[in-house]
């Protein structure tokens, strides 16, 4: 009875430390930039008003949303294709990916 019981305790203690370990990794790396528009980075489709994205991915350390899996899918083929716009909101050098879809506004 007290071997299992030392078996229990051990394995208690080695999940515990492996999960600090994972929090203090990733409290190491820095946060992705969000994701700056209100449509699907594939098919440029809004998103819902009252439901937002449904999916998402961090490339690159930029956070970028779907509408759905198809489109999470085709980025994860090809993500640079898509990562154009999403690099020059922020500034950044990188790729050209398709252009934003025009505005109400114009």
């Amino acid at each position: 009875m007290n071997q299992q019981r030392n078996t229990q305790l051990c394995l208690a203690g080695v999940l515990l430390l492996s999960m600090c370990s994972c929090v203090t990794r990733n409290a190491d790396q820095p946060k992705p930039k969000p994701y700056p528009f209100d449509y699907c980075a594939v098919i440029k489709t809004p998103f819902d008003e009252e439901e937002g994205p449904k999916y998402g991915r961090i490339y690159d350390g930029y956070r970028v949303k779907f509408c759905c899996i198809p489109c999470t899918k085709a980025f994860d083929i090809n993500p640079e294709a898509f990562m154009g716009p999403i690099r020059a909101f922020y500034g950044d050098t990188g790729t050209d990916g398709p252009p934003p879809p025009p505005s109400d506004t114009d």
